[in-house]
């Protein structure tokens, strides 16, 4: 909580109280400013002044006091869409580095979850790299560095079921321990090194998983390691490399591809979720889209129509759309064979609800108002519902 006196909201003279110029004054160590919390602000009558600043402490101050060099991760809340910034996780990585003690990029495979969550960067690792701190790294320093996933206390989820993570294992292992076939390897130098579960998988059976995996060893790309030193501030971001059309279009492909469908099967990218992609790296390719799927893929494959409501997650924003809207009500008109105006009496929540489109159309206010908005088409209750010609 905030100390009595170090929290000042003052009113300009000459205003009625009902709609006051409201500024903040600091006083004491703005160090002290980090442990403030929205409660403490409307305690002290910046009830306005918060609500002027998307209810955010950190952004109220950074507004009011430009010249300090706040650090929003340090507040007990940070501000809305903040970590969607490649940059600023970025410079909240480089902080963390200094406050660990890490010198070099090898380092980061000490980190554990429990240190980004004392640091404030719990909200970043979970909601946008699914827990995965390899996720975290292997975005955010895609210019600088290759993680090797297994190195980490904690590896991504399913990280084993990709063949070529295990031949890349592989061949680092072999590296690491000066052998030159799988055959001299012995269970502790899995168990050392970080392999013991993708020896799991083969029932801790070397034999079989010399047979399975020999003959794929000279397929793919040699993995690279590095020692370099921490750089501040960066010359590259990582948001470069995903400014590149070919290289979302390729990572997307080569995701398609490890999950088992072609591109062009849509109803496989329709259930895709968002973790499925953060855990195969893509996280900092999401936030440039502002983590939405539908948006990513309408950018990369222009060429096909989109329906946003039959993603695992409706877009945010989406019932805001007028574009979505109206090819919703197309597909509607289609699908259902609605020829006159007076046939959308017909369509009901039932039928918006097998069609995935109750929640766009609910949240937009509902058929009758989208109806009204994009046709100009007064319709009354629904009816008799109609079969679907699916």
């Amino acid at each position: 909580m905030v100390c009595s006196g170090v929290l000042r909201v003052r009113r300009a003279r000459g205003r009625r109280c009902c709609s006051p110029p409201l500024t903040l004054t600091v006083l004491g160590d703005p160090e002290q400013w980090y442990s403030i919390t929205n409660a403490d602000i409307i305690a002290h009558g910046g009830a306005a002044l918060l609500r002027r600043h998307g209810q955010s402490a950190a952004q109220l101050l950074a507004a009011q006091y430009p010249e300090h060099a706040w650090q929003p991760w340090r507040f007990s809340r940070t501000p809305a869409h903040w970590w969607q910034s490649l940059e600023q996780q970025r410079r909240y990585l480089e902080w963390l580095a200094l406050q660990l003690g890490y010198h070099t990029m090898e380092d980061w495979y000490k980190v554990r979850l429990a240190d980004l969550e004392a640091h404030g960067g719990g909200g970043l690792v979970a909601n946008l790299y699914g827990s995965s701190p390899y996720a975290l790294l292997s975005t955010v320093f895609a210019d600088r560095f290759t993680f090797l996933p297994w190195k980490f206390h904690v590896t991504p989820t399913r990280l084993w079921d990709d063949r070529s993570v295990q031949c890349a294992y592989l061949r680092w292992l072999l590296h690491l321990t000066g052998k030159r076939a799988l055959a001299e390897l012995r269970w502790r130098d899995f168990k050392s090194n970080g392999g013991a579960p993708l020896l799991l998988r083969y029932d801790n059976d070397l034999t079989r998983l010399t047979l399975t995996l020999e003959p794929l060893l000279d397929q793919g790309h040699e993995v690279r390691a590095s020692t370099e030193p921490l750089k501040t501030p960066a010359t590259h971001t990582a948001a470069n490399y995903w400014a590149r059309l070919d290289h979302r279009r390729a990572f997307l492909s080569a995701l398609a591809a490890s999950l088992g469908f072609s591109v062009e099967d849509e109803e496989r990218w329709y259930g895709l979720t968002v973790k499925a992609i953060v855990e195969r790296g893509g996280g900092g390719l999401l936030a440039r889209f502002g983590n939405s799927l539908a948006a990513l893929l309408a950018d990369v494959f222009p060429e096909r129509v989109w329906h946003p409501w039959r993603f695992k997650s409706l877009p945010r924003h989406a019932y805001e759309s007028e574009e979505t809207l109206r090819l919703a009500l197309d597909h509607l008109e289609t699908t259902l064979s609605l020829r006159s105006d007076d046939d959308w009496r017909r369509v009901t929540p039932a039928l918006l609800r097998r069609l995935r489109l109750h929640s766009l159309l609910d949240r937009a206010g509902g058929l009758a108002v989208v109806l009204q908005r994009i046709r100009g088409i007064t319709v009354a209750a629904p009816v008799v519902p109609v079969a679907s010609s699916n």
